[in-house]
């Protein structure tokens, strides 16, 4: 059974977003070494877990730009054999969000060129806007691809 909570385990936190398969993606070119990098403390910042049995299957990051509106980042830390698995965890999670938090709106900001997380997005959240070389990646600037989702209008195409 997939169950979703906040967790203050920032260790774990840093463990999911510093493995060598999850981190080239975590940060730009301004990012600090993954051995140097650490979690906010925030508390304002709801890290919460995506739960299979008693292994976390997914790590999402909701960030406050408002109160009603809410910035979402995701990790996988597990290899995943099927991905429209990883639909389902990101549409619940954000469902999960969507009702156990201040937010009526969440959004995404994905660089182009995370492919994966592109593709994700599309199938649970709706596409909205482009904000061009806006991301630098690689030495190069690189598009960002903005989603979002409004509480009442959950999207899960598989």
């Amino acid at each position: 059974m997939l169950t979703f909570e906040r967790t203050w385990d920032l260790g774990l936190v840093q463990r999911i977003l510093t493995d060598p398969a999850v981190w080239p993606n975590v940060g730009d070119d301004f990012a600090p070494p993954r051995e140097e990098w650490t979690p906010s403390d925030d508390p304002r910042i709801w890290y919460v877990l995506a739960i299979e049995g008693s292994r976390p299957v997914g790590l999402f990051m909701f960030l406050p730009r408002s109160t009603v509106l809410w910035e979402a980042h995701v990790a996988f830390p597990f290899t995943r054999k099927r991905r429209s698995r990883g639909v389902n965890i990101a549409a619940g999670a954000l469902a999960w969000m969507l009702e156990n938090s201040t937010a009526e709106r969440i959004i995404a900001e994905i660089p182009e060129c995370n492919l994966l997380a592109v593709r994700l997005a599309e199938k649970v959240m709706r596409r909205f806007a482009v904000n061009e070389k806006s991301f630098k990646k690689g030495g190069a600037l690189r598009d960002l691809v903005l989603f979002g989702l409004s509480k009442g209008e959950y999207i899960c195409r598989v």
